[in-house]
């Protein structure tokens, strides 16, 4: 199972982005970030509410946000936003790569 700091690190290495220029785009201090990074901290609900929200402002649109692993189902009641749970959305993609590599 992924933690925290491995899914942020993973989608800020296929985003492209810096991390401090994350962190300045969220409003946070890039050392705070940085915590994030390393899992000494892990962000509390209201400020994965604030990231869903700055996210989907600076992209311009509606996002859909799905929440996966394993401290998905202790956070989800305590945030605001429309999160979709699903415990499996990892493996789901990891067997569409699969099957899209058997076919060729």
């Amino acid at each position: 199972m992924s933690d925290f700091g491995s899914t942020l690190r993973s989608i800020i290495k296929v985003c492209g982005v810096k991390s401090y220029i994350l962190a300045d785009a969220l409003g946070y201090d890039p050392s705070y970030l940085s915590k994030w990074l390393n899992n000494s901290k892990r962000p509390p609900a209201a400020m994965i509410d604030g990231m869903i929200r700055r996210i989907k402002k600076e992209i311009g649109e509606n996002a859909i946000v799905v929440a996966t692993g394993g401290i998905a189902p202790a956070i989800l009641p305590y945030c605001e936003e429309t999160i979709s749970y699903d415990p499996d959305l990892m493996l789901k993609g990891l067997a569409l790569i699969y099957k899209k590599n058997q076919t060729r």
